[in-house]
């Protein structure tokens, strides 16, 4: 039996020095396989970046539909009242070039020299090639319209998945859809930086105040400052927590609700960069996150809350114990150790829910954490201020507060809170939406709901980020 191609030893036997006599193979030296290693590094980098689209010629975003993550062309605007800087999409300022504040309200003309180019970005075409696409990338591929276009969308559904919309919150089969708190972060609306107070109007109130009349929550020059007080009821003295509460305002220019500028509403859906976008009922939002730094003194303790229709979740921290509970009303559900936090030293928290998740972070590290169940709506009873920092028996400065909500995804059409994917992924094709919900065209709208691996052109890198310019 013969194989073609077959390799065998077909030297005479009896000679047995020829094998002997051949010379072997020269080792290659140190330094000559070093420059092999560097030129062949060399090439790989030459070759990755060849894969990389805007490294020598610009990348713009030019559209609307990621904007608050990649902002599209847009101007730039210091507000005039508190001082904050903030954008406003090109097209879609009043007639006359006018803007509103999304931090504190105040509408203003803009000057047409502050416009600029959208977002510059880089597209990875190196992409793809070695890994599956992953859920919450941001990727470029030529528009399925036809136009030719290069658009800019994030990864929602995976192949085999249906996706649904409800009520703002993304669903796959089913199940409620959470973000890691990375993506949130990234995705995050600000809606109010409270380091940027209105100086130029006539006095307003704080956005943050005391719920109660005798409360002990004062403005100091960062922030809030809180001194224990106690009160006596009857014969017998008693420490009450007092709650300082973000009010929320409508800043924005076009909505319904229509309201004064410092009348108390839900926060909102709108968004600054759509400005005078035309647009029907806007939608309470319930995921709302609070940031800030804080330094406490004494041995009382002091709480963070959050509102889930009619019920608030409170991370407790109790001070001559050293831990941090997390309670529904008065129901303790967990309970850790207070890491990082000393009397005065400042820590920096963030607070409150996103997709259904209860959420601390102390420094940056995540502490407390629980999944709650999905509900269909926000009660009707639920309490328009969402957020609250409360403190009793010690002194405490609160400064840095921010205020920000998760995105709320819309259906492509009335009533735009439902919507369900007509079918599943097909096996290789992956759903796709813009973070700019109310101005995206995208998988709610295409033809086809999904896009095939192959018709992604590669992953989207930042290179420019017009977000440092609003403080995000």
């Amino acid at each position: 039996m013969f194989l073609d191609n077959a390799i065998g030893d077909h030297r005479d036997p009896t000679s047995r020095d020829e094998g002997c006599s051949r010379k072997l193979p020269r080792p290659l030296s140190g330094a000559r396989a070093r420059w092999i290693l560097l030129l062949s590094a060399v090439g790989l980098v030459v070759t990755r970046m060849a894969l990389v689209r805007g490294f020598i010629a610009p990348i713009y975003v030019a559209g609307a539909s990621m904007a608050g993550t990649l902002q599209g062309q847009h101007v730039r605007v210091e507000c005039e009242d508190c001082q904050i800087n903030y954008v406003s999409g090109l097209r879609f300022r009043g007639d006359h070039g006018e803007t509103t504040c999304p931090n504190c309200g105040f509408g203003q003309q803009t000057p047409a020299s502050r416009v600029y180019r959208g977002d510059r970005v880089l597209v990875d075409q190196w992409y793809g090639r070695w890994r599956q696409p992953s859920r919450w990338d941001l990727v470029a591929l030529p528009s399925p319209d036809g136009s030719g276009e290069m658009i800019v969308k994030r990864i929602i559904g995976m192949p085999g998945e249906q996706v649904s919309i409800q009520s703002g919150d993304l669903f796959v089969d089913g199940r409620l859809l959470r973000k890691p708190l990375s993506v949130f972060r990234d995705m995050m609306v600000l809606v109010h930086d409270d380091r940027f107070y209105p100086t130029t109007s006539a006095k307003l109130p704080r956005r943050w105040r005391g719920e109660r009349a005798g409360t002990a929550w004062r403005p100091a020059t960062q922030g809030y400052r809180f001194e224990e007080h106690t009160e006596v009821a009857g014969n017998s003295a008693r420490s009450i927590q007092d709650w300082l509460t973000y009010r929320h305002w409508l800043c924005f220019s076009k909505g319904v609700p229509r309201t004064q500028r410092t009348a108390e509403t839900s926060v909102l859906d709108s968004l600054g960069y759509n400005q005078d976008s035309p647009r029907g009922q806007l939608n309470a939002v319930s995921d709302l996150v609070l940031s800030g730094s804080i330094v406490i003194d004494g041995e009382g303790r002091f709480s963070l809350r959050v509102a889930d229709g009619p019920t608030w979740y409170m991370a407790e921290l109790s001070w001559p114990e050293r831990k941090w509970l997390l309670r529904r009303d008065d129901d303790v559900l967990l309970t850790v150790d207070s890491q990082g936090v000393s009397r005065g030293v400042p820590f920096l928290v963030e607070y409150g829910m996103f997709d259904r998740t209860i959420l601390l972070t102390v420094n940056g590290r995540v502490l407390l954490k629980l999944e709650v169940n999905p509900v269909s709506r926000v009660p009707d009873d639920a309490p328009t201020s969402r957020l609250s920092i409360g403190a009793v028996g010690l002194t405490m400065d609160v400064s840095s507060l921010r205020v920000a909500r998760d995105v709320y995804f819309l259906a492509p059409g009335p009533p735009w809170t439902q919507w369900n994917a007509p079918r599943r992924l097909p096996s290789g094709h992956f759903l796709l939406l813009g973070d700019n919900s109310a101005i995206s065209t995208d998988s709610r709208h295409w033809g086809s709901v999904g896009v095939t691996g192959n018709s992604i052109t590669g992953r989207v890198i930042r290179w420019s980020d017009s977000r440092s310019f609003v403080g995000k």
